[in-house]
C-alpha cells in the first residue's frame, strides 16, 4: 500500500508541476484547442510519469548531495533501522496504524465523489426518460421544466422551455452544439476520475474548472464565427448569468466567468510562435521522469545497507549475535567504501578522458577554423585585385564617355553653323532671283 502512495504523490507532483506551466505560459493565449490538449495531456503524462524508468548518474550524483530527498520522498516506507541497538526483527519508526487512518481517510474521500459522480449521471439519464426530447441532426434537445440553465451532455442538449426565448434559441443551440461535436463531456469524466484519485491534491481541482474554461472558449469562437451579433451574444450571456442554477458536471451555457469570456473575445489572437509553448510538456515530462527514478535510485541504495541477511528475516537471540552483526556491519561499510573510491576513481578516468577528447576536438576545430580563414583572406585579396582591374577599366571607360560627349557637342555646333550657312544661301538665292527678273525688265523696257 504505500507503494501506491507514494505512486500517488508523484502523480500529484506531476499535475502541480504542469497546473504551473499551463498557469505562466499557456492560459492567457487565445488557442483554446491547443490548451485544451495540454491539459488533457498534462492529465494523462501524470499518472504515466511515476512509471517510466529513466536513470541520469549526472543527476542522481547531484542529488546524493541532499541525502534528506530519500528520507522526504519515502516517509512511508518507515525505515529507520539502527542494527546495533535492534534487540529484535526490525521495527518501523511508523506506526501501521497512522498509515491505516490515511488509507480509511482516502477511500472515504474517493467513495463520497464516486458516489457523486454516479449521482450526477443517473440525474441526467433520468432527465432525459421523464421529459420530452426531440432528435435532430446531429443532438437530441430535451426540453426540462427544472430551473437549470441550458447545458449539454454528450449528444443531448437540455434547453428549460420557460426560460428561453425564440429569438435565443438559435444562438444557445449553435453553442452547445460546438460542446456535443467537440466531445466536451469526455474532457470532464476525465477530470472526474483523476479528481477521485487525487482529491487530497489541491492542485488537482482546478483542472476541472480550467477545462470548463477553454470549453466555453471554443464554444463563444464557434458560435461568433457562425456570424453571430457579438454584442448581441453577449447581452445573451449576460441575462443566461443571472438565470438558473447550474448543473455541476456538464457544458454549460451559463458560466460564472463572464468577464474573462467577454475579454476573450476582444481579445487579439495569439502569435503562431506562441504554439511552441505546447512543447514545454516534453521537456518538463522528460525533467520529471528523471527526478523521480533517481530520487527512487537514491532511497534503494539508502535501504540496502540495513538490510543485511542477518537481521531481515531472522530475530537476535543470543547477546553474541550483535557483536558479528557489528563487524559484518563494519566489513559492509569498509567495502562500501572501497567500492565507493573505486566508482569514483573511474568516474575520475571517465571524466578525464571526456576531457581529453573535448579538447581533441576543440583542438580539431580550431585547426579547422584557422584554415577557413586563411582561405577567406586569400580570397579577400583576390576580391581586391579584381576590384583594382574594374575601377581602371571604369576610368578608362569614363574618359571614353568624356571624349565622345565632346565629339558629339563639336558635330552639334558644325550641323548648327551648317544650317545658318543653308539659310544665307537661300535668302541670298531669294535676292539673286529677284535681281535678275528686274533685269529683264529693264531690258524689255530698254527694247
Amino acid at each position: 500500500m504505500s507503494d501506491y502512495f507514494v505512486y500517488l504523490m508523484k502523480a500529484g507532483i506531476a499535475l502541480a508541476v504542469f497546473w504551473a506551466v499551463y498557469i505562466l505560459f499557456l492560459r492567457k493565449e487565445t488557442f483554446f484547442q491547443l490548451n485544451r490538449m495540454f491539459l488533457i495531456i498534462a492529465m494523462v503524462s501524470a499518472f504515466i510519469i511515476p512509471l517510466v524508468r529513466c536513470s541520469c548518474s549526472w543527476f542522481t550524483n547531484g542529488l546524493a548531495k541532499f541525502p534528506w530527498l530519500s528520507r522526504l520522498w519515502y516517509p512511508s516506507t518507515g525505515m529507520d533501522i539502527d542494527p546495533v541497538k535492534a534487540s529484535g526483527p526490525l521495527e518501523t519508526v511508523h506506526s501501521p496504524d497512522i498509515m491505516i487512518v490515511i488509507l480509511i481517510i482516502y477511500l472515504i474521500g474517493a467513495a463520497v465523489l464516486t458516489l457523486r459522480f454516479i449521482y450526477h449521471i443517473l440525474s441526467v439519464l433520468s432527465m432525459v426518460q421523464h421529459h420530452h426530447t426531440v432528435r435532430s441532426k446531429g443532438y437530441c434537445l430535451v426540453w426540462t421544466r427544472q430551473d437549470l440553465s441550458p447545458f449539454s451532455f454528450f449528444h443531448y442538449i437540455f434547453i428549460n422551455k420557460d426560460s428561453i426565448l425564440k429569438k435565443d434559441f438559435q444562438k444557445i443551440i449553435a453553442h452547445e452544439l460546438v460542446h456535443v461535436r467537440q466531445w466536451h463531456t469526455l474532457d470532464l469524466f476525465l477530470s472526474e476520475m483523476i479528481i477521485i484519485l487525487q482529491w487530497m491534491n489541491p492542485f488537482v481541482w482546478p483542472y476541472k474548472s480550467y477545462l470548463k474554461e477553454t470549453h466555453e472558449y471554443l464554444a463563444d469562437a464557434g458560435v461568433i464565427a457562425q456570424g453571430c451579433d457579438v454584442s448581441a451574444y453577449q447581452m445573451l450571456m449576460v441575462e443566461q448569468s443571472v438565470g438558473g442554477k447550474l448543473f455541476g458536471f456538464s457544458n454549460s451555457f451559463h458560466h460564472t466567468q463572464m468577464k474573462r469570456r467577454i475579454k476573450m473575445m476582444f481579445k487579439d489572437p495569439s502569435h503562431k510562435e506562441d504554439k511552441m509553448k505546447l512543447l514545454l510538456i516534453v521537456p518538463v515530462f522528460l525533467l520529471m521522469v528523471i527526478s523521480f527514478t533517481s530520487i527512487g535510485e537514491l532511497n534503494a541504495g539508502a535501504l540496502a545497507p540495513a538490510l543485511t541477511p542477518g537481521l531481515e528475516n531472522s530475530p537476535v537471540t543470543s547477546g553474541e549475535e550483535p557483536v558479528a552483526s557489528q563487524s559484518a556491519e563494519v566489513d559492509e561499510k569498509e567495502l562500501k567504501k572501497e567500492q565507493e573510491k573505486a566508482e569514483k576513481n573511474e568516474s575520475l578516468e571517465e571524466k578525464e578522458k571526456e576531457t581529453a577528447l573535448k579538447k581533441a576536438e576543440m583542438k580539431e576545430k580550431a585547426f579547422e577554423k584557422e584554415k577557413e580563414l586563411a582561405r577567406l583572406e586569400m580570397h579577400l585579396k583576390e576580391l581586391k585585385v579584381e576590384m583594382q582591374k574594374l575601377d581602371a577599366k571604369n576610368t578608362a571607360l569614363l574618359k571614353k564617355k568624356e571624349s565622345l560627349e565632346e565629339d558629339e557637342a563639336s558635330q552639334k555646333a558644325l550641323k548648327k553653323k551648317m544650317m545658318a550657312i543653308k539659310e544665307k544661301m537661300s535668302v541670298v538665292q531669294k535676292e539673286a532671283n529677284i535681281v535678275q527678273k528686274k533685269m529683264q525688265i529693264v531690258k524689255t523696257q530698254a527694247d
